[in-house]
């Protein structure tokens, strides 16, 4: 189930570096598909929060995109950090849960074929979220931003992205991190 409240950012390559975001709303083409699937291009792109032992909240946290990127081995996407953000309240969020959903937005969104116009959705919301893996090509539960999410995301902290040679990548968090982020006691 998609829950907006936290977010993480992993770069493709390298450390997370907040300079590079922020700047304002983005162009976002209209493309009909591109290589079979069919997301937002350009677009500023999170995924949720994991916890690796769902049921065991002291267990490690992960995220979808770490994920799906160690799954499919496409361990180049993966940078050596992260950034952490929360979504404020007042965020306009499109979720689409289902296959049926995303043709309604299509529908609604009139684009090419069934393909929504990404440009006219993210005039009227501040993110479109997936909130299952493959609907339309969307390869993890993630979020995209039309803006960066600027005002409408707090970057809350900057952490490391751990590697082990066995086992789920996951990220690096201090026990006052996970404390302030999960309401756990360090």
């Amino acid at each position: 189930m998609y829950k907006p409240g936290l977010q993480v950012f992993v770069p493709d390559s390298g450390r997370f570096d907040r300079s590079k975001l922020f700047g304002g709303r983005r162009t976002i083409p209209h493309q009909p598909r591109v290589r079979s699937f069919n997301k937002p291009q350009n677009a500023f792109w999170t995924s949720g929060f994991e916890f690796i032992i769902p049921e065991d909240r002291t267990s490690p946290v992960t995220a979808d995109w770490l994920c799906f990127s160690q799954e499919s081995n496409q361990l180049g996407y993966i940078g050596e950090s992260a950034g952490i953000f929360r979504v404020r309240p007042e965020a306009r969020i499109l979720v689409i849960p289902t296959e049926e959903k995303f043709l309604e937005v299509a529908y609604r969104y009139r684009g090419v074929f069934t393909d929504p116009d990404w440009r006219k959705v993210l005039k009227d919301y501040d993110g479109v979220a997936s909130s299952n893996r493959g609907i339309s090509g969307w390869d993890c539960i993630s979020t995209a931003w039309g803006n960066d999410g600027d005002g409408v995301l707090e970057l809350v902290a900057e952490v490391d992205v751990v590697k082990p040679e066995v086992g789920l990548f996951y990220l690096d968090l201090s026990p006052e991190l996970r404390a302030s982020l999960f309401g756990e006691e360090k």
